[in-house]
Order: structure tokens, then sequence, then C-alpha cells
């Protein structure tokens, strides 16, 4: 008698508990990404758009191409 009440709310408990689940995964985790990391993802695109040098110079230095033949010795 008191093994089928339990059973009863054993059952109860479990459609309950898959309900909280799929809300905590779907709902919150939803929010979580769009408001949060949205949110700092898009301020840091700002952020980048604003801070950055349209013409950086470059740190690449050209070199003079010597057409020599002692370069093609001992290579390595």
């Amino acid at each position: 008698m008191v093994g089928q009440i339990l059973k009863k709310i054993w059952r109860g408990w479990k459609k309950f508990a898959n309900l909280i689940g799929r809300f905590n995964t779907h709902i919150i985790l939803s929010i979580f990404y769009f408001l949060i990391i949205g949110f700092v993802f898009s301020i840091k695109k700002i952020i980048s758009f604003f801070s950055s040098k349209p013409f950086q110079d470059s740190y690449w230095v050209l070199r003079e191409k010597k057409k020599d033949e002692s370069n093609f010795e001992r290579q390595f």
C-alpha cells in the first residue's frame, strides 16, 4: 500500500524534474548566451573598431636580393 503511494510520488517527481531540466537547458542557457555572451562580444567588437588604426606601418623589412653564386653554397 505504501509502496504504491511512493511509486506515484516518484513518477510525479520524475516528471517535475524532467520539466525543470528542460527549463534549465533551453531557457536559462539561451538567455545566458544571447544576453551575456552576445553583449560582451558586441561591446568588444565596437571597442576594437574604434581603437584600431586603419593604416598601420608594417615591421616588414625589404631586403635587396643578392645574385651572387656564393649564396647558393651551404644553404643550410
